[in-house]
């Protein structure tokens, strides 16, 4: 009876029926419980069902049992993985690796583990030493094609990706790491096809709905203009990114000093860092504008999750009062002064916003970057209603709010980067 529950188990998670397939493992597991295969299969069960903890210790007790089956090490290394511990994952991939060398889906978690940190070079050469050995490997062959597009090798990524596609035309990797050359090419509708395909084989394929809105927006040309920025950005590590952005702020600043320094070149330089600001503006805010646009039709409806309607509505609001007090203040009473401190506030608030959604969406980073959305949009806010009706606490909460809005920018900055363990 214990042999059919373990083909059970089998058959369940090759249907991706985790949680039956678990109960299924753990049954079989009672009257085996040393069986180290089946603890892994177990383990794998918990990770699919984002039970990172519970993943590790199945793995660590088929480890316990097997010290030297490698595919445990290999299972506690994706978990690691999983759970954003990179040094971790690395560490039982290497015992995993000095147990069978040879084995290319190692390789290829050695490759994605380089790709987590934004090393290109590192996946490329690792993938290639393994395709020397395993050269239709499709998952190698996907995985050197994604490192091969942000080195800029497009050619060479295209015809990795054909050659997966030749032999599995419904390889979700494949399609979805095509749909991102072409993005990476600025082909917005041969990026839209591949996207649509990549759904068509699994309409669950987050990668392949993230790649779908992406395209969708970049015929915007205000977005696609952003979003060659955006990639041109994702080349570099996060390190390199930061750096990038802190560069071009302490560059504008700069350039506002030689503004002042020297009247005659004020106008060129003027334009200049209005161009800039905007442009910034639009880094922070445009995914919801474009997301506002997607969902006037039904096929956006439909492609749109819980939080991008959560942050379209947020700034979509926000934008519709800063419109509606600077419509009053322009064409009733110029000199109100919730219009004329509210348009500011209301302009403002979207980039806290966007940066507040834009971290990641577990852990301490999403309550910290809540927190901040919550504290700057009380303070505002209230601030603004109790300053115009004369109470003092009100001036204390703009000066609260304007003086914290640089701050509160570089943090929400930092908390993109930030990707915490996952319990």
């Amino acid at each position: 009876m214990s042999d059919d529950e373990l083909k059970r188990a089998e058959i369940l998670f090759e249907q991706k029926r985790y949680e039956q397939a678990l109960e299924a493992y753990q049954s079989y597991l009672v009257e085996h419980p040393e069986d180290s295969h089946s603890l892994c299969m177990a383990a794998r069960c918990f990770l699919h069902m984002e039970f990172y903890g519970r993943a590790s210790e199945y793995a660590s007790a088929a480890i316990s049992v097997s010290p030297d089956y490698s595919y445990a090490h290999y299972v506690q290394a994706y978990i690691y993985f999983a759970r954003n511990l990179d040094e971790e994952a690395f560490q039982s991939l290497d015992r995993a690796l000095e147990l069978e060398p040879t084995n290319p889906d190692y390789h290829v978690l050695r490759a994605k583990l380089y790709a987590h940190q934004s090393d290109w070079l590192a996946v490329k050469d690792s993938m290639e030493a393994i395709l020397e050995h395993h050269p239709h490997h499709p998952e190698a062959q996907t995985t050197l094609a994604g490192a091969l597009v942000r080195l800029r090798r497009n050619d060479e990524a295209e015809a990795y990706l054909k050659s997966v596609l030749e032999n599995d035309s419904e390889n979700e990797g494949a399609l979805v790491e095509l749909g991102n050359l072409h993005l990476f090419q600025s082909q917005w509708q041969e990026a839209l096809d591949i996207f649509q395909s990549a759904l068509a084989v699994n309409p669950e394929n987050e990668g392949a709905r993230t790649g779908l809105m992406t395209a969708l927006r970049a015929k915007n040309p205000i977005y696609g203009l952003v979003l060659r920025y955006l990639l041109w950005l994702s080349r570099f590590s996060k390190k390199n990114q930061n750096a990038i952005v802190y560069g071009s702020s302490m560059l504008a600043k700069l350039l506002n000093l030689l503004k002042q320094q020297y009247p005659k070149l004020a106008p060129v330089i003027g334009f200049i860092l209005v161009l800039w600001r905007i442009f910034s503006y639009l880094t922070w805010t445009i995914k919801a504008g474009t997301t506002l646009l997607l969902r006037c039709n039904e096929y956006g409806r439909s492609l749109v999750n819980e939080e991008e309607v959560m942050e379209s509505n947020i700034v979509g609001v926000l934008w519709f009062a800063a419109l509606g007090c600077w419509l009053y203040h322009s064409l009733v009473d110029p000199f109100t002064l919730f219009c004329k401190i509210g348009i500011p506030i209301f302009l403002s608030l979207p980039l806290i916003v966007g940066g507040c959604f834009h971290t990641v969406s577990y852990g301490w980073p999403k309550i910290v970057a809540r927190i901040i959305l919550v504290v700057m949009t009380v303070s505002s806010v209230v601030g603004l209603f109790l300053f115009v009706w004369g109470f003092p606490l009100g001036l204390t909460l703009l000066k609260f709010y304007f003086q914290a809005f640089p701050i509160v920018l570089l943090i929400l900055s930092l908390l993109d980067s930030v990707e915490p363990e996952k319990e």
